[in-house]
Order: structure tokens, then C-alpha cells, then sequence
């Protein structure tokens, strides 16, 4: 039960907490080859709840659980590299033979009785005197069946918090296992799926330098907003209600100049600010709420598409809107106690929905009207090309192991961006 495990990648000085468990009221502690000893002292902090109870269990705990005074928990701290050398950040993983020395070993004394154990950990540091610079791309087979966008993360394989089209440049400054840490700006990293970037040739310099005049550029279906750059810096997308926030990390503001390419009642104000030393923020003010938008890449030029709402008839609000509806899985999904596969009650339930949308004058794509498997990138570019202006994908989801489904069931509905919320409420509440 030894965390973390696998290989990371962490800057010199930078600390890592070591856990494990052992039995209660051992006196463990670890070997390090060069003769250094790590001193192990029990976790006596509550006990977390699994994240199937926090996250589905209606039981609600209202007293705190009282810390325990012996645990089989216990934690350290450390910096510096440990086990074998894992080479540079981004090369291959290798293993070492079981008999290598280099491993920390770990031993846990209790009475008369010792028991040893290998922690399977190998540290390395990154080299931050020169730095490695990778560049997205998803598609590295060139397949073309990827939506040229990299999910970066606060943590390893946390939520998501950017979208980083391919050619974005950044830094590595870490690595755990296939997650990698790219440093967007001195005070801000993301992590990132390693199978998503590759790295260019040692030496190669980051893009700096300065965001200059904007654009703005009005269409029929969005405004555009055009953002010139010294390179493809990593960059993050905020909206609010009726606004679009733009951070760009890496580089400072130039930005005296903006074009709004004459008046559109749509775009209310635009301005930028230089919060820290490289990090620019452009934000978008609307006169109306944001039902969208999307960034691309034109030379080292950002463009931000942000979509116009819709005009809707308060009497026949769904009359004329493009909905696309996604019958989730498969491939995947839950197996139901009598074998029914979820992908079965999804698609007829999609159908049913087809149907009552239509009533109401609704045009609708099924993302999926078959029991043929479709791809999640595929799922997206149907509802894109059919023009959806909302998209709803149905799960009939399985409760994680602990969750009693006697006692914990009913309705969820999930949403990612703010414009989304009023409708997920409504369909929760019907």
C-alpha cells in the first residue's frame, strides 16, 4: 500500500509526501543506499470516506469522526531523488532487475518481529537549468480520429481545467507515470496526458515576448476575436455569464490597440490586464449570456470564436433548436443485474427523447441510433456537424462498490460549463 508508486519527476528542492500503511504502533522507517534514514510517523488524521460514498451516498455524517489515536497509517516527508536513477523526464520507462540495490527499503519493527519491503518508487529531479520544451499533439499517428485538443489538469489525473489545441509549447517540470507537469508561467503548471505531447530538441527556448494590438472580427454565427502571439503559448478559457475571460501564460501585454471592427451590439467592452509578470488576461464582455465558443490556431495568431445566442420564441422555446442527443456507449458501459447492457437502455431512451423533442418542433441528431460502438471523438463531431447548438448525452450509471443502491438511487445530471446549469437543473427536476 506504499503511495506514490511507479516513477516520477519532481524540481530539486521540491518535496514529496511518502505514505504507507503497517501495522499499529510499529516503528517504521526506510533506507536509502547512500545511508540516509526516513523516519516514519503514524497519520493520526481522520479517516477519508471513499469517493463512491462522498459523491453518491445520501447518507449525510453530520458529526466529525474523532482522529484515532493508533492507526496502521503512517506518512514522511522527502526531497531528493530515491530508488533507481529513472534517466531524463521524458524517456522510457526501464526496469530495473529485482536485485538492484538502489531501492529504498522500507522496515516496519514491532516487538520481536521485523518485516522489510522494497517501496516500488523510482524519484528523479527535472533538469530546470535547461528546461525541456514539448509540443501538443494528440495525434501523433496522424489518424486524423482525435479532437486536436489536450486536457490539462491541476493534479495528475484531476479535472479538467484547460484545453490546449495541438502546437501549444510549454515546459516540463515534472512527471508521474504518463502524467506530465507543463510549467505555463512561473506561478502556474497544468498536467497532461504524456501520450498527448512529445518533446522537441534539448536546447530549444520557450516562446516569450509580448501580445499586441487585437481584432475583433464580426460573423454571421460568432464574433472573432484574433490574439497575436510571439508563439503558441499555453493559454485558459473562463466563462461567466455573459463573459469570456482569456489567460495567457508566458508573455506580457502590448495591447493599446484594440479593433473592434465596428460596433456589434453583441460585444459590449473589451479589455486586458497584466496580473503578473507572464500572464496576460484578455476578457470579453457580451450583451448577452455565452452559448458558446472555440479557440483555434492561425500562425502564432490565437483566434477565439464566441457563438451569438440563439433567437428563441418564449412561447415555443424548443421550436428551431438544433439539440443533439447521445446514447452513451458503446464501447463500455454497466452490465445491469438481469445482463441488460446500458448502451440497450440508453439508445431507447435517446429515441423516446428524439421523439418528444420533435413534438415540440425540435431538430434532432442521434448521436448514436444503432447498436454499433462509436468513439467519443466521433460522438462530438456528429453533434458539430449537425450544427447542435445544446448536446445531452444519457448514462445509466453503475453505484461504485460500498454505495448501497437500496438506499442511494435515483437522478444525476452532470455539466462542465456555468451556461449549462440552468438546463441540468431543469432536467434533474422533471
Amino acid at each position: 500500500s506504499f503511495s506514490p508508486r511507479g516513477d516520477r519527476w519532481i524540481r530539486e528542492g521540491e518535496g514529496l509526501r511518502l505514505g504507507l500503511r503497517a501495522t499499529p504502533g510499529a516503528d517504521v522507517r526506510a533506507y536509502a543506499p547512500d545511508g540516509g534514514v526516513i523516519q516514519f510517523l503514524p497519520d493520526t488524521s481522520p479517516t477519508a470516506r471513499s469517493w463512491g460514498e462522498l459523491a453518491f451516498s445520501l447518507d449525510v455524517t453530520t458529526e466529525e469522526e474523532p482522529s484515532p489515536k493508533v492507526t496502521d497509517r503512517y506518512v514522511a516527508w522527502w526531497t531528493g531523488r530515491l530508488g533507481p536513477d529513472p534517466d531524463i523526464v521524458m524517456a522510457p520507462g526501464f526496469l530495473p532487475e529485482p536485485s538492484d540495490s538502489t531501492w529504498l527499503e522500507v522496515e516496519a519493527v514491532f516487538g520481536v518481529d521485523t518485516a522489510r519491503a522494497r517501496w516500488p518508487l523510482r524519484l528523479g529531479l527535472v533538469d530546470v537549468n535547461h528546461p525541456l520544451l514539448v509540443v501538443v499533439n494528440d495525434d501523433q499517428t496522424g489518424s486524423g480520429l482525435t479532437d486536436r485538443i489536450l486536457a490539462g489538469r491541476p493534479s495528475p489525473w484531476g479535472t479538467y481545467q484547460w484545453f490546449f489545441p495541438n502546437g501549444t509549447l510549454a515546459r516540463v517540470t515534472g512527471r508521474w507515470d504518463d502524467q506530465i507537469r507543463l510549467q505555463l508561467s512561473e506561478t502556474s503548471s497544468a498536467w497532461v496526458d504524456g501520450s498527448g505531447v512529445y518533446p522537441l530538441p534539448p536546447g530549444t527556448p520557450p516562446p516569450v515576448g509580448v501580445a499586441r494590438s487585437l481584432r475583433l472580427t464580426p460573423g454571421a454565427e460568432y464574433v472573432s476575436l484574433r490574439i497575436p502571439l510571439p508563439g503558441r503559448v499555453p493559454f485558459q478559457v473562463h466563462e461567466a455569464e455573459t463573459s469570456v475571460l482569456v489567460t495567457l501564460y508566458g508573455v506580457a501585454a502590448d495591447m493599446d490597440w484594440i479593433q473592434y471592427g465596428g460596433t456589434d451590439p453583441f460585444v459590449e467592452l473589451i479589455t486586458f490586464a497584466q496580473p503578473k509578470e507572464d500572464e496576460v488576461s484578455v476578457e470579453v464582455e457580451l450583451s448577452n449570456r455565452v452559448w458558446g465558443y472555440r479557440t483555434r490556431w492561425i500562425g502564432n495568431d490565437l483566434v477565439l470564436d464566441i457563438r451569438r445566442p440563439p433567437s428563441i420564441d418564449r412561447q415555443r422555446p424548443l421550436a428551431g433548436r438544433n439539440i443533439a442527443v447521445d446514447a452513451g456507449h458503446p464501447p463500455g458501459g454497466s452490465i445491469g443485474p438481469t445482463g441488460t447492457p446500458e448502451s440497450a437502455v440508453t439508445l431507447a431512451i435517446a429515441r423516446k427523447i428524439k421523439e418528444l423533442l420533435e413534438e415540440h418542433g425540435a431538430a434532432v441528431t442521434l448521436v448514436r441510433d444503432s447498436d454499433a460502438p462509436v468513439g467519443l471523438y466521433e460522438r462530438i463531431e456528429s453533434a458539430e456537424a449537425a450544427g447542435a447548438e445544446l448536446l445531452v448525452s444519457i448514462h445509466a450509471n453503475a453505484l461504485p462498490d460500498g454505495v448501497n443502491p437500496f438506499t442511494n438511487s435515483g437522478t444525476s445530471v452532470y455539466y462542465f460549463y456555468p451556461r449549462s446549469a440552468e438546463l441540468a437543473r431543469e432536467v434533474n427536476r422533471s
